[in-house]
Order: structure tokens, then C-alpha cells, then sequence
């Protein structure tokens, strides 16, 4: 008489395994800092690459030429510079000013382990710390880099003329106007921002 096998399915509960592990705090240490590698891995890069926006940006790099620069924004139709319209203090460099500011702020931050999954967040810079960080010389509580996606009003009034009457010493704000009124405007800060929260949703 020939034997017969009975042949049993075993089915395994990953999920009680893996909730089980997790109970241990060398394990859940070991596998948080592996979760962390991963969120890092698709943070960095997009982080990276918004940084490299903002410096690259026709109007970061127009600023960043001080008081000489010329308009290859285009933001003021070819005439004088952002820096001197904007009247920024000759020297400084708020560019780089922003530039720290949103460095730093732009974070990623573990949340906790809820239903056997890691949460991290992506901080990014409120409107409070960015205006704190690129205020108008000459307007508190308004920023330059949100300012300008709005249009920053005085270009009929503007004109480009050294003088050591001018904070920035390359510009001056005259009181009949020296040209139509125009007001300038370009995407901006926030406009790569939206950029940046659509790439951290891919």
C-alpha cells in the first residue's frame, strides 16, 4: 500500500511579524534609520535641485550683480537693475541673505510609525520667515522675492544715476515721473516653490 502525502498551505502574517519586530527598540532604531536613508534619498535631490533654481534664476543672478548689473531679468524692460531699483544697500548682498535662510528652513522631519509605515514631512519656509529674510530696505513687512511676482510699483519714478544720496549708490527714486508708469512683475520665489511641492508629491 502506497503512503499518501498531505501537502498543508502555510500562510505567513508578515504584518504580525513586522509589528512584532518593531517591538523590539534595536530593531525599530535599525529600520527607522534605513526608512530615513530612503526619505532622504528622494528629498535631497529635489532639494538640490530648488536650490539650484533660486541661484540660477534671471533675477537672483541680476541681484547678485549689485549695483553694476544689468537688467537681464528683463523685469524693467532693459533699463538700470534690480538692485538699484529695488534700492538695496550698496554692499550687501540679499541674495545670498535669502538664500541661507531658505537652506536652513527647508527640511526633512520624522513625524512617527503609524500603521507599519514611516512618516516624515517636508518643512518648508512660512511667508513670516521669508519676508523676515528679504525685507524692502525701504517697506517693512514686505519682501523683495515675493514682491516682485506682484509687481513692485515706482519704475516711472526710478532712475539709474550714481549718486551718494542713494542706498544702493546707483539709483534714485525722482518726484515727477521719468517715464509710463509701469509696474514690474516675474515669477518668483513662489512660483519655484510650487515647483518644488509638486516634485515632492511625484
Amino acid at each position: 500500500m502506497q503512503a499518501q502525502m498531505k501537502i498543508t498551505n502555510i500562510k505567513v502574517n508578515y504584518s504580525a511579524i513586522r509589528k512584532k519586530l518593531m517591538e523590539s527598540p534595536v530593531m525599530k532604531s535599525k529600520v527607522l534609520s534605513i526608512a530615513r536613508r530612503k526619505a532622504e534619498q528622494f528629498f535631497i535631490p529635489r532639494k538640490r535641485e530648488f536650490m539650484s533654481h533660486y541661484d540660477s534664476h534671471p533675477v537672483s543672478m541680476e541681484v547678485q550683480g549689485g549695483r553694476r548689473a544689468n537688467n537681464t531679468s528683463g523685469v524693467l524692460g532693459g533699463y538700470g537693475n534690480l538692485f538699484t531699483f529695488i534700492g538695496f544697500e550698496d554692499g550687501s548682498n540679499p541674495v545670498e541673505e535669502l538664500r541661507q535662510h531658505l537652506d536652513a528652513s527647508i527640511k526633512l522631519r520624522y513625524i512617527d510609525y503609524k500603521k507599519l509605515s514611516w512618516r516624515f514631512r517636508v518643512i518648508i519656509p512660512t511667508k513670516a520667515g521669508i519676508i523676515s529674510a528679504s525685507e524692502i530696505p525701504w517697506q517693512r513687512g514686505a519682501s523683495w522675492a515675493l514682491e516682485i511676482e506682484k509687481g513692485i510699483s515706482g519704475l516711472g519714478h526710478y532712475l539709474r544715476k550714481d549718486s551718494n544720496n542713494s542706498r544702493s549708490g546707483g539709483g534714485i527714486q525722482v518726484k515727477n515721473p521719468v517715464r509710463a508708469i509701469v509696474v514690474s512683475r516675474a515669477p518668483y520665489l513662489e512660483d519655484m516653490l510650487d515647483t518644488f511641492r509638486r516634485r515632492l508629491r511625484r
